[in-house]
């Protein structure tokens, strides 16, 4: 095996284009409705934003899940299009 040492200057090296927000929600949308459907339980929510469905009931509790949510009998629903909104908009 022979290695080779390549030096590169800063002018070198490309950069990835930024996408913009609005085509990172739809890469996020696109992949969570093919995932999940239209409609998202709690599970699906705990385990797309790895926390506890716990931590999920307290925030939805104490009101401090910014999340549009419907509440069918004891289970709610999230629209997948407004978890890729929330995603996008708590990541910065």
């Amino acid at each position: 095996m022979k290695i080779v040492k390549m030096n590169i200057e800063s002018n070198d090296i490309m950069q990835r284009p930024v996408e913009s927000k609005s085509a990172n929600e739809n890469i996020l949308r696109n992949h969570l409705s093919k995932t999940y459907g239209p409609l998202m339980d709690l599970d699906d929510l705990a385990n797309t934003l790895r926390l506890k469905k716990t931590t999920l009931y307290q925030r939805i509790y104490l009101n401090k899940l910014n999340l549009p949510r419907i509440k069918n009998g004891k289970k709610y629903l999230f629209q997948t299009t407004d978890v890729a909104t929330f995603i996008l908009s708590e990541s910065g």
